[in-house]
């Protein structure tokens, strides 16, 4: 039985595959971080401009009469303990 490569069939080096998935995986990960970190220092701390929104959203999904009194997220300069 013959060996079966998928380098061989698309005639590229193994060392070139390997250097991709890297480069891949390194490009992924910084966008993920930044994706994280525009979450946690745009998004969180405006979270109390969109209180009424969600809580007519959770209002509308749960069929219930829902309200926020107070809603805060953990922003830039803030410390969670």
């Amino acid at each position: 039985m013959r060996n079966f490569s998928i380098f061989k069939l698309l005639h590229i080096s193994s060392l070139w595959a390997y250097r991709f998935v890297t480069w891949a995986v390194l490009v992924c990960g910084f966008i993920f971080a930044l994706l994280v970190l525009g979450v946690r220092f745009w998004v969180l701390p405006n979270i109390s401009n969109y209180r009424e929104t969600i809580a007519r959203e959770l209002s509308a999904a749960t069929q219930q009469r829902i309200t926020i009194g107070n809603l805060e997220g953990a922003g830039a300069g803030s410390i969670c303990s």
